[in-house]
């Protein structure tokens, strides 16, 4: 299960850890952008968006909130930079939001990395690769950064089914385990 943390002095110089490997990251992207390449890679634009996103985050958190909270945020962010709304409708197509069992099955048969089952009032999105660009390019390894990834399955999920969903990290490959698996309530 997630830890409900709040943003601790340990938890802030984690993240801040990670917000200074990014910023070196795009500090070098900057000096060969200047030394003549035109633009920053696609792996290193995620990577800025995704700070950009967090440091805006960091500005809106109360005192007290928990740090998957905030990491959340920056999957959300994530999602929509993604246009994952347009994707999720797409995948929904006509089926009616209140068809929960129809539209599982439309996004199963897409095949697209994503597992939905549906069980006891929750939807479970499970997926057996990680699928984060910057997780998967070695710029981060803390398994807090997993937590992420609620906010994505909380945009995809909530917008296949027309609602506001709450998300929960059960397991994820970055802790160790086998898939990554998000409860949602629904």
């Amino acid at each position: 299960m997630t830890q409900n943390r709040s943003l601790d002095r340990r938890d802030f110089m984690k993240i801040s850890g990670m917000a200074g490997v990014g910023a070196m990251v795009l500090n070098m992207s900057g000096q060969v952008m200047a030394q003549g390449s035109p633009e920053l890679s696609k792996e290193q634009k995620q990577l800025k968006f995704w700070m950009d996103s967090l440091m805006k985050r960091f500005r809106e958190a109360q005192a007290g909130t928990p740090c998957a909270d905030i990491l959340a945020g920056c999957g959300s962010d994530c999602a929509h930079n993604h246009q994952i709304e347009a994707f999720a409708k797409k995948i929904r197509g006509d089926i009616a939001p209140q068809n929960g069992e129809a539209i599982i099955a439309a996004v199963n048969q897409k095949n697209f990395g994503v597992q939905l089952k549906q069980e006891e009032g929750f939807i479970y999105s499970s997926y057996n690769q990680c699928y984060c660009p910057i997780r998967k390019s070695g710029w981060v390894s803390d398994p807090e950064f997993c937590n992420c990834t609620v906010g994505w399955n909380q945009v995809f999920v909530g917008t296949l089914l027309d609602r506001p969903v709450k998300a929960e990290l059960i397991q994820s490959i970055g802790r160790g385990d086998a898939n990554c698996v998000i409860k949602i309530r629904v």
